[in-house]
């Protein structure tokens, strides 16, 4: 039968000598190394295994949507590639110039179609295809793609591909469709998400004559884990007989626990024992049961 630690060092100390059950309770209180330990016996295992599998499917998510940009991205690439050739060929079956003047014909429009302004902050909000628009301030030209005025640059139309553009020089052909997770990167806008029930912090009473001050002893259940914060301060001259504190129903161990070195243990009715060191005989000691956890049935 398994037995705490307390009770085993209450055997075999000095001068006794334990009885054959008390031997075998020892045996029945550990793992033995030819034992499989099952997974809900190892604290913090399966939360940590959630984890992994939800940072997992994020990364995969995150680096499929990364390919299919990239993807993208050459599609974009070739199509830029496949204009600047056109325009290469356009610009060797140019007209020459007639008397120092260019000639109308293969001109894209009149001589009106070029509209000057101040500056680009005082162009339309939206422009007309086939005219340029000419800054006096840095007298740059631009044309209109469709979404934005996009600048020439000797002759070859400049163009930012932007991914919210919906026509336009600027749009991505055959830009894939992305998860909203991709962009923003939030675990909540994740799919197929393991849904696991989250109680939030909730307090817990504290009350034993030994008690100087309890901050904020709190439990909180995620799924079938167990999570305790909070920090105890203890009389060192006074020891703490019974419990300081009892967990609510359904936050309670299915077996007792010790967390050592911190002399703290939970029994499966959910009470909550603090020793005081034996070292110390005034003054007071803070326990703190943050990081503190465990599984529930």
């Amino acid at each position: 039968m398994k037995q705490d630690k307390n009770t085993l060092y209450n055997w075999f100390t000095r001068g006794l000598k334990p009885a054959a059950s008390q031997f075998a309770d020892w045996f029945d209180s550990y793992w033995h190394k030819d034992e499989n330990i099952p997974m809900d016996k190892v604290d913090g295992l399966i939360e940590a295994l959630n984890r992994t599998v939800v940072k997992s499917y994020v990364d995969n998510s995150l680096s499929h949507e990364k390919a299919n940009r990239e993807e993208a991205d050459a599609e974009l690439q070739k199509n830029i590639a496949k204009e600047a050739a056109a325009r290469a060929r356009a610009e060797a079956t140019k007209a020459d110039l007639a008397n120092g003047k260019a000639p109308a014909a293969p001109l894209p429009g009149y001589p009106d179609d070029v509209l000057k302004y101040a500056d680009a902050a005082s162009f339309p909000s939206v422009g007309e295809q086939g005219k340029l628009y000419a800054a006096a301030d840095t007298n740059k030209t631009y044309r209109w793609s469709g979404s934005l005025y996009a600048e020439m640059r000797q002759g070859v139309l400049q163009v930012n591909a932007d991914w919210d553009s919906a026509e336009g020089l600027s749009q991505i052909l055959n830009k894939p469709t992305l998860a909203p997770v991709a962009t923003s990167n939030n675990y909540n806008d994740l799919d197929n998400k393991p849904d696991l029930e989250d109680s939030g912090w909730i307090s817990v009473p504290v009350e034993n004559e030994a008690v100087v001050s309890a901050a904020a002893f709190q439990c909180r259940k995620i799924g079938k884990a167990v999570y305790l914060r909070g920090l105890i301060t203890l009389k060192n001259d006074t020891p703490a007989e019974g419990a300081v504190a009892a967990l609510p129903v359904g936050y309670r161990p299915p077996e007792a626990l010790s967390f050592e070195p911190r002399g703290i243990s939970i029994a499966p009715s959910g009470e909550v024992e603090i020793a005081t060191p034996k070292e110390k005989e005034t003054g007071e000691s803070e326990v703190s049961l943050a990081g503190l956890s465990f599984l529930i049935d």
